[in-house]
């Protein structure tokens, strides 16, 4: 069960027992044996902090990130902020998490309900800013006179900004059957489609 060269991690809860070992995360309930119940994805590099909490979630804190699971549904892993290594998780009276990290200190989480969504196929990776219009498409600023919208189903149309000079740009605002697309540049205005 453990490993000599990785430091074993353990939480209790109730009749609970849970431990990690390297990326390897091993089970107790009750009076029954360990069970490994999982190993993380190798990116996680190590555990170094593990939690249950009352509704039997499993808090596991890694070198790269924080990993959730039920440890009766081992299919529902889910991994958060992959750039930390997450040292320790509370949760307070109004059920925010408080995670403790080693690179950025420690952060006040409200909710972990956060999609985050990298396209390859936009112009560019730097957004200036967004709006919704009324067909709750979303249409992306970037730079170099760059936009696109992307629809309900994540399809994405790039468009350029009519300009000999490529600037960012810095707002889109809709109006009824009108949309507005604002640059440095100058200002395009979009009717009826």
């Amino acid at each position: 069960l453990l490993n000599r060269h990785y430091n074993p991690r353990g939480t209790i809860y109730n009749d609970q027992i849970a431990i990690g070992v390297y990326t390897n995360v091993y089970y107790k309930k009750g009076r029954g044996e360990f069970e490994k119940l999982l190993t993380l994805p190798e990116k996680s590099v190590e555990i170094i902090f593990m939690k249950l909490f009352s509704d039997s979630s499993l808090y596991i804190g890694t070198r790269k990130g924080l990993y959730i699971l039920n440890p009766n549904d081992t299919t529902s892993l889910h991994n958060y902020f992959s750039d930390w290594a997450v040292t320790c998780i509370e949760k307070d009276f109004e059920n925010n998490l408080w995670i403790s990290t080693l690179e950025d200190g420690v952060h006040l989480v409200q909710s972990l309900n956060v999609l985050k969504y990298n396209e390859p196929n936009l112009p560019s990776k730097i957004i200036t800013c967004l709006e919704k219009d009324a067909d709750t498409n979303l249409w992306v600023g970037l730079t170099n006179d760059d936009y696109a919208i992307i629809d309900t189903t994540g399809v994405i149309t790039n468009y350029q900004f009519p300009s000999k000079i490529n600037h960012d740009i810095v707002n889109i605002r809709h109006f009824e059957n009108e949309s507005w697309v604002v640059s440095k540049s100058g200002l395009l205005k979009i009717a009826n489609g």
